[in-house]
């Protein structure tokens, strides 16, 4: 049976249909038929329509972003609508307006562009098809493609996706296309680079391709539950010993160590040690007023209670209800390379259902010996203290990054970027990886405070800078 790899990267943002074929737009140009108007993306623009009526009419509503030559009359009159801005945006802008109690629709086509999907796309080594998506609102009749690379061989340009607009009855002239490549399967265990060139009016676009071996996702089973601890936390706070002698002590268990990623930001409190720069950001995502504060799996968080047993229960609490009422809908397979101070990660995500997926990763050090404030005395050495997971730098932005869908289930994504400057020690650094999805959860920890913060924390991996992680099942 065949087995094909597609990498889908945008989805319309109006009303789709799947077809085959490209439809033919109606009407086919600027001009009017029936109640709708069609313009061009050009300020200015502009197309004539007859109101047909025995008596008088009146055009209400009219739209802000066009004008009308004439408002109202008597019996058929041509009409005259001009947009007066350009429309810099590829799918079409739409306004109504009414003659009378009769709706029209003014269309104003979008500029002729393509997006190519970023990064590099994946090809398992048991594929023998490579469907790459294009979005574009230029034609087929534009575009060509073609490879050097010898395992590919470029077998069709194919219309997938075709979408009605408001009206009922015409096409947007945005389209997905699919650059489809007979791929020749990889048994071994070498991983191939190669690349495919879209051509489309005149200009070339490469597209970075990666064969990997054979990668195998089992749906069915469970996948194994990481929780993410996330603390907030500053060298100069002298409460948040408590928050992290508790989680240490929870952390210490052998079941909890293979359970929860734990990830450190540094701000400033009156100054202070090993400061990331998007500490705030974070802490805003998270809901976070100030140090200490911890989030779990994005969907609550713990006091600092002024007893310390509770914070570690809590804590513990959160983790175990996320192991037996989340189960994860998302698992992690990656491996990394690390070439002098660039690190480059090929991430593999399996999803039992269709989800909105970002993708997080961060590079942490452990073992960083530094002073701590400690109001409650609770540590061994507040000037000696060993500082854990601190987070030096991002590999992905600070609002996740989408991966390429490869096909029903199986995601990738390539990441590559430079191990930060505060690095210390590379022996000590490592990459935390999370998945997030939108979504709400609430659960029945008494000592927790659940959040909607509008998404959750999925699953999460700790990733050697030179190593890999595989998918992982209950």
């Amino acid at each position: 049976m065949a087995m094909t790899a597609v990498a889908a990267f945008m989805a319309l943002s109006i009303t789709s249909c799947g077809e085959s074929e490209e439809p033919t737009p109606v009407p086919p140009g600027p001009g009017a038929e029936g109640n709708t108007i069609i313009v061009t993306a050009e300020a200015n623009s502009s197309a004539t329509f007859t109101v047909e009526a025995e008596s008088s009419w009146t055009i209400n509503n009219p739209i802000l972003w066009a004008s009308f030559d004439v408002l109202s009359g008597t019996g058929n009159t041509d009409v005259t609508v001009t947009v007066s801005s350009a429309n810099e945006e590829m799918v079409e802008r739409i306004g109504t307006f009414t003659v009378n109690d009769e709706t029209y629709y003014l269309i104003q086509r979008g500029i002729k562009d393509i997006v190519l999907p970023e990064g590099t796309f994946a090809l398992p080594g048991q594929f023998d098809e490579l469907r790459i998506a294009v979005n574009t609102t230029f034609t087929k009749e534009d575009m060509s493609a073609s490879t050097t690379t010898e395992w590919l061989t470029f077998t069709a340009i194919e219309a997938t996706d075709s979408t009605l607009l408001d009206d009922g009855n015409t096409y947007s002239d945005l389209k997905t296309y699919e650059l489809v490549f007979a791929a020749t399967p990889n048994d071994g265990g070498e991983i191939k680079d190669g690349s495919v060139t879209l051509t489309c009016n005149g200009e070339n676009y490469e597209i970075p391709v990666r064969q990997f071996q054979p990668i195998e996702t089992d749906l069915t089973q469970d996948f194994y539950r990481h929780s993410v601890f996330l603390r907030f936390t500053s060298t100069n706070c002298g409460y948040c010993p408590y928050m992290e002698t508790q989680f240490e002590q929870v952390y210490s268990d052998a079941e909890m160590h293979e359970r929860v990623v734990p990830i450190s930001m540094y701000g400033s409190m009156q100054g202070g040690n090993y400061i990331w720069s998007n500490t705030n950001y974070f802490m805003n995502q998270y809901g976070a007023g100030g140090y200490p504060h911890c989030a779990i799996n994005g969907v609550a968080s713990v006091p600092n209670y002024q007893s310390i047993q509770l914070i570690g229960q809590a804590i513990g609490d959160l983790i175990d209800e996320a192991t037996g009422n989340m189960p994860s809908k998302t698992n992690i397979m990656a491996s990394s390379t690390l070439e002098g101070n660039q690190v480059a990660i090929d991430l593999f995500i399996a999803a039992k259902e269709e989800l909105d997926i970002n993708v997080f990763a961060f590079i942490l050090e452990d073992g960083i010996v530094g002073y701590q404030a400690d109001y409650g005395g609770l540590l061994d050495n507040a000037q000696r203290h060993t500082h854990n997971y601190i987070t030096r730098g991002i590999l992905t932005s600070v609002d996740g990054n989408v991966p390429n869908k490869i096909e029903d289930g199986l995601y990738y994504i390539r990441l590559v970027g430079e191990i930060p400057s505060e690095v210390e020690n590379a022996d000590n650094a490592y990459i935390a990886i999370y998945t997030t999805y939108p979504g709400s959860y609430k659960g029945n920890v008494s000592l927790a405070e659940y959040t909607d913060l509008g998404f959750i924390v999925d699953n999460a991996a700790k990733l050697p800078l030179n190593g890999n992680v595989d998918f992982k099942y209950e």
